[in-house]
């Protein structure tokens, strides 16, 4: 049997039986846990109950003074947020935050890191003074007056753009699904009907788009985010009537974007759509924070998923529908007289079928589980998933299309995959009277609300470099 806090502090001569007795009396009457009472009484020094402490919850103590400290993790969580939960990031590897706290059990400090950061908290204990000294030394909070300035001008330009470009995301929660060829081939085939396209390579670190279209620009979307204007030659018109934004492969800092990071992109993102009739990013496979608040954002979401990830394709639009219940609630609470939106519908599209109706049998599969169990454990909003379509499998033209490096829908537009592109743009543009599609704001307004939480909330936005 685990030894307890006080009779371990006793055995050790850190607070005599008197001390003790007094102690827990009074958390008795108060309720209080037991180590606060005991500092609150001097008895005994911070220093010696913190590692006690550690030990019993079995998490690590961590003296930030003798600590390596990583700059970019202290600086992905709000300085004011960290001094209210007496929090304090000192490690980011893979996704995963360690954060030294004075009270490992707050459970709403956990809850807004996991929120704020879209990282997996590991906590630790330390001391209070250490925490506060670090938070001063490593948090620059002169910067929220920049996070002020940039959410500013991102208003400005929503005003005063006029464009009705509408934002479509295209994600997938595994590789392999077909996801970046749908993207290249509906941006060819809305532009074979009329439409001004823009696709944007948004496979964060992971981009492909570019290898697959024999197109290698100098200028890519990493200078998106180093640049204070838009980089002259940024957009580049391809021959298969739409223009291209390509993106970096293997550049970790656009794997890892945190919300003041991804308003920059914003900003860019309204320059970039105002002549455009629809806006396509192709985004990570996965259910990252990052990847899913992008798709969340726009206008259409499109969750690709193939006859043998069917799991996987209700996974990936059931993170997505979690992540936008926790994030209009969360609007709710800053801005109660903001509009919430409770519908989310994504589109499904199933790549790889085998015939026709597989793809109908697959939509009803991934639909139904929500409509059957989601909804009624999340009270006040509901998915409710739409079918825009399959493409069935052809690897004959998939094969020649990866060789010619062209998409499907120029190299052999007769083809079955082809002429199933085409079926889904058209969709696109003109979804049928019974899409049902839910009341949302337009592109990029919605944008900036879902990451940035307009001007008046900046200094609750992580500051980053």
């Amino acid at each position: 049997m685990q030894e307890r806090i006080g009779e371990k502090l006793l055995r050790m001569g850190a607070i005599s039986p008197e001390q003790l007795r007094q102690a827990l009396v009074q958390q008795q009457e108060t309720g209080r846990f037991l180590g606060q009472v005991l500092l609150d009484m001097f008895a005994v020094r911070e220093d010696v109950l913190a590692p006690v402490v550690a030990e019993q919850l079995g998490l690590p103590f961590v003296d930030l003074k003798k600590t390596s400290i990583d700059v970019a993790a202290a600086r992905v969580y709000p300085a004011a947020k960290a001094r209210e939960h007496r929090c304090f990031p000192y490690q980011l590897i893979d996704g995963t935050l360690d954060v030294a706290m004075v009270n490992p059990l707050d459970i709403a400090a956990l809850e807004d890191l996991a929120f704020i950061t879209g990282c997996e908290i590991h906590q630790a204990v330390a001391l209070e003074a250490d925490v506060v000294a670090a938070i001063d030394q490593y948090r620059l909070d002169d910067r929220v007056e920049n996070a002020a300035t940039l959410l500013n001008d991102v208003d400005r330009a929503l005003e005063q753009a006029d464009s009705q470009c509408r934002t479509v995301s295209i994600l997938s929660n595994k590789g392999g699904t077909g996801k970046t060829h749908l993207a290249i081939n509906l941006a060819c085939m809305l532009g074979s009907m009329g439409s001004r396209v823009l696709l944007i390579d948004a496979d964060l670190g992971n981009a492909d788009i570019s290898h697959k279209l024999n197109v290698y620009p100098e200028v890519t979307l990493l200078d998106v985010l180093d640049s204070k204007k838009l980089p002259e030659g940024i957009i580049i018109p391809v021959e298969f009537g739409f223009d291209l934004v390509a993106g970096r492969t293997g550049e970790a800092r656009l794997a890892n974007l945190k919300y003041l990071q991804r308003l920059k992109f914003v900003r860019r993102f309204v320059a970039l759509a105002e002549p455009y009739d629809f806006m396509i990013l192709d985004l990570g496979a996965g259910v990252a924070t990052s990847v899913i608040d992008f798709g969340l954002s726009t206008d259409e979401m499109i969750i690709v998923t193939t006859p043998r990830d069917v799991i996987s394709g209700y996974s990936c639009g059931k993170a997505a529908f979690l992540r936008h219940v926790a994030l209009q609630r969360r609007l709710a609470e800053k801005k109660p007289d903001a509009p919430i939106e409770n519908v989310f519908s994504p589109w499904i599209a199933i790549n790889k079928m085998a015939y026709p109706e597989q793809g109908e049998t697959i939509f009803e599969r991934i639909a139904v589980t929500p409509r059957n169990h989601l909804n009624a454990r999340i009270a006040g909003f509901d998915m409710f998933a739409r079918h825009l379509g399959g493409v069935l499998y052809d690897a004959e033209a998939i094969d020649a299309a990866e060789l010619k490096r062209q998409p499907v829908s120029e190299l052999m537009p007769r083809s079955i995959a082809a002429r199933c592109y085409e079926h889904l743009a058209a969709r696109l543009v003109d979804p049928d009277a019974t899409s049902q599609r839910p009341a949302r704001s337009r592109g990029l307004t919605r944008l900036a609300r879902m990451l940035g939480l307009r001007t008046e909330d900046a200094g609750h936005l992580p500051i980053m470099g």
